[in-house]
């Protein structure tokens, strides 16, 4: 059965998850995502040379939306058939400043098992969580582990021939592991300065904003994320 279907959205044609119960659901109700606010919010801080990190992308509501305003997109997901849908994505609206990676990000290199469930029955397919068990409820029991499927894991500071000389504004949506991506990427905040988005409702917002403040950033909270900004543009 195929689980998956080709939505008209707002930023073009998109392959989205037939099941899922949160994006798709939005997208197939009005072409917009759930994140629209906070897409919007990112646009005030990209220009035509601006490199745009998508570090836990999904089917790609970010990169998608963000792509035309940007020289380069660097989209990390790791969710491998969630992945593949972002690629086709992408081909579909003829994106060639994108790349997609099927990574996870994280504070050093290392597997993963990716966390299984049927994907032709309904999920919240974005609130999946690569954790020992899943923490919040989503309308399906996790199975049991796949050897035969992992995922890399990958620091962004690892990164640096991938991503390029530049690096303006950086997304961060990983279902509790955003601490774990801020750890592997400290050189490169504290060398290129991004504005940057992270999402908090899995991860502790003290401990979050203890490492945005050793790294000298200042945090808004927007609701579901931060939205940070280095204090010299204050």
């Amino acid at each position: 059965m195929a689980f998956t279907e080709i939505l008209n959205t707002w930023c073009g044609p998109q392959i989205c998850h037939k099941f899922d119960t949160s994006q798709t659901t939005t997208l197939r109700g009005g072409g917009r995502p759930i994140c629209a606010r906070e897409i919007e919010r990112l646009r005030a801080f990209l220009t035509p040379d601006s490199v745009f990190v998508d570090v836990g992308a999904n089917i790609g509501s970010f990169t998608l939306a963000l792509a035309p305003l940007c020289k380069k997109v660097i989209a990390f997901e790791a969710q491998r058939m969630f992945a593949y849908m972002l690629a086709g994505s992408v081909a579909l609206n003829g994106h060639k400043n994108v790349w997609v990676h099927n990574f996870a990000v994280g504070r050093k290199l290392g597997f993963l098992a990716i966390p299984q469930y049927d994907m032709n029955k309904t999920l919240a397919w974005g609130s999946v969580e690569f954790g020992e068990k899943q923490r919040e409820p989503i309308g399906q029991e996790r199975l049991p582990d796949n050897p035969d499927d992992v995922v890399r894991i990958v620091a962004l500071d690892e990164l640096i021939s991938l991503i390029g000389p530049k690096l303006d504004v950086l997304k961060i949506d990983v279902e509790g592991m955003e601490i774990d991506v801020l750890e592997g990427a400290k050189w490169s905040i504290m060398y290129h300065r991004p504005v940057m988005l992270i999402e908090h409702v899995k991860s502790s917002k003290i401990e979050l904003l203890e490492c945005l403040i050793k790294i000298e950033y200042n945090a808004e909270d927007i609701g579901m994320d931060f939205l940070c900004l280095p204090k010299e543009r204050q």
